[in-house]
């Protein structure tokens, strides 16, 4: 509550090595008051070769899309309990490490914004 700067959600890291090719999604369950909202971002191991992730909910019609790790995208909600798909491919590059969904509240508020347990993430290496 009451911040506005993606962190890390907890327990969700995919491992990634040095050059694979991963595709990626990440299954968010939760909900965020109609005045905060919430946005979303992925982080990445540093220097990737291309990164390219988009969200969609069901509740809302779109895809925002980012062309590099870090760069956030965002999605304002209703206020209800709304599951949020991110999914994307990335092409590492010589830094291993992990990719991250990140997620703040679009406008600061003190009412709790919440990511539910049941939610994951899964990745698959093409290459």
């Amino acid at each position: 509550n009451a911040n506005t700067t993606p962190g890390d959600i907890t327990g969700m890291a995919i491992p990634v090595e040095a050059n694979e090719t991963l595709v990626f999604e990440f299954v968010l369950h939760g909900v965020s008051t109609t005045t905060a909202g919430w946005k979303f971002a992925v982080t990445v191991p540093a220097a990737p070769v291309a990164v390219r992730y988009g969200i969609d909910q069901p509740t809302n019609i779109g895809v925002a899309s980012a062309g590099a790790g870090g760069t956030e995208v965002t999605r304002q909600t209703s206020g209800v309990e709304t599951c949020t798909h991110i999914k994307g491919i990335l092409r590492n590059g010589v830094n291993a490490g992990f990719i991250v969904p990140q997620m703040a509240q679009w406008v600061s508020d003190a009412s709790n914004t919440v990511i539910r347990a049941d939610s994951h993430g899964v990745a698959e290496r093409i290459a």
